[in-house]
């Protein structure tokens, strides 16, 4: 078997990208038996679990770039993918070899045939498979959707992280907060130290409950001693024990992730000895990209005019994705923002943010079912007050911007991983330089 065979049996099992709820299988039968073929290779090493609506791929990023600036070999599981498959599956930084990823699924074809899981399902136990059989000392792994009964949950970890809560998914996890806060703090372990970014009250004491159920001892960073403070790109983050860290500049910009920052340092706080752990957490931190290869978090791929691409898929995260392009840019011209989105996503919020900073919308198409119709997009973005430019495709929005465009123009490409999994090699190339 090649890598490409291995990816066409695994990307015919049931996709939630593609088709929804219809692909989930919640609860942890299907990765008991898959791993328990593959000799629990989940029980190898010390583990890092994260959930949360946004900054959960963030921190999983800042998390394994601190434990690797500390001398650790670090895997990093995150999902989606934005170009290949590899990028599920990374020990320090490093994307796995596609003759393992070959290899490893032929090895787990008969119980894959046999359990029948998701495509979440089957990449999760190959992503434990990989960090076992290359030996690391800890993995950091982000939870796919909620927590109480994603396939990511059959894991007992050292540390648990919930970062912010916000509405997404509702269909799956409930519509308030509290609700959605519940489905997170499921991955709440007994006696297993959590940290949370969550800082609304509702949700404060949905997870401070879930933890005092279990005797999981809780560290919040929304409260004193813990804190951020920041002058211009230049943050310093201060510790419990009343310290404060010198001034540096962290690696992925945006206010949104001061808290991601805090949280990470917490995780740092609670894992390692306090000996060096400013030098540590600075130098992680500064270079979080370069040490985990994590992309499309408010990434300037052109600066004249200025594009930027970026994850977010939901109210909050978009918001703050055009909080970071304000920030690049200083201002200037009403922002251009190529999106698509997935149909369960609540539009009519998102639009009334792009509508309330005057932005010029590019309507494309994600690949799957979920995805929104680019004209159904269009049709509510002008109900909404939305200028729109109706382009149909990522690949052609990005044409019809460079033709038209002038040197103080920007352009935002959001909405989706899988929208800039589409995007042309000359603006998004399909693999980021390895680590040094």
């Amino acid at each position: 078997m090649d890598f490409p065979e291995a990816c066409r049996v695994l990307f015919t099992l049931p996709r939630f990208d593609l088709q929804g709820a219809v692909a989930i299988k919640p609860g942890l039968q299907n990765m008991r038996a898959l791993l328990g073929d593959l000799g629990n290779p989940h029980e190898r090493y010390p583990t890092i679990h994260v959930a949360g609506t946004n900054g959960k791929g963030s921190v999983c990023s800042m998390l394994a770039a601190i434990l690797t600036v500390s001398g650790k070999r670090v895997g990093l599981h995150t999902s989606p993918h934005l170009i290949s498959l590899t990028e599920r599956l990374r020990v320090d930084g490093r994307q796995a070899e596609e003759d393992w990823v070959a290899d490893a699924v032929e090895r787990m074809l008969p119980a894959v045939r046999r359990v029948k899981p998701s495509f979440f399902e089957a990449s999760t136990a190959l992503a434990f498979l990989y960090f076992a059989e290359r030996t690391v000392d800890v993995a950091v792994i982000e939870v796919g959707l909620g927590g109480r009964l994603d396939a990511t949950n059959i894991i007992r970890p050292h540390l648990s992280v919930i970062t912010n809560i916000g509405r997404d998914h509702v269909a799956q996890l409930g519509d308030t907060l509290p609700m959605i806060a519940r489905e997170k703090a499921g991955i709440i372990k007994p006696g297993v130290p959590v940290v949370t970014a969550a800082c609304q009250p509702e949700v404060r004491s949905v997870i401070k409950e879930a933890a005092e159920a279990t005797r999981a001892p809780l560290v919040d960073v929304c409260r004193p001693p813990w804190g951020v403070e920041w002058d211009g790109s230049m943050v310093s983050l201060r510790s419990p024990d009343g310290g404060k860290y010198r001034p540096f500049k962290l690696d992925l910009p945006g206010r949104h992730q001061h808290s991601n920052a805090l949280a990470a340092l917490a995780g740092a706080w609670t894992l390692l000895p306090h000996g060096d752990l400013e030098q540590v957490v600075v130098e992680g931190l500064s270079n979080v990209r370069s040490l985990t290869g994590l992309r499309g978090r408010c990434e300037v791929v052109r600066r004249e005019p200025l594009v930027m691409v970026d994850v977010s898929h939901n109210e909050d995260g978009i918001r703050a994705a055009l909080e970071c392009l304000d920030l690049e840019s200083k201002g200037g011209r009403p922002a251009h923002v190529l999106m698509g989105l997935a149909s369960d996503k609540d539009v009519p919020a998102i639009l009334a943010v792009l509508a309330k900073q005057s932005c010029i919308l590019m309507p494309a198409s994600i690949p799957g079912e979920r995805g929104l119709p680019p004209a159904e997009m269009a049709g509510m973005a002008v109900r909404a007050g939305l200028r729109i430019v109706e382009i149909g495709s990522a690949d052609a929005g990005w044409r019809y911007f460079v033709e038209h465009a002038e040197p103080r123009d920007r352009l935002l490409v959001v909405g989706s991983h899988y929208l800039l999994g589409t995007l042309p090699e000359d603006l998004f190339p399909r693999r980021a330089a390895s680590p040094a």
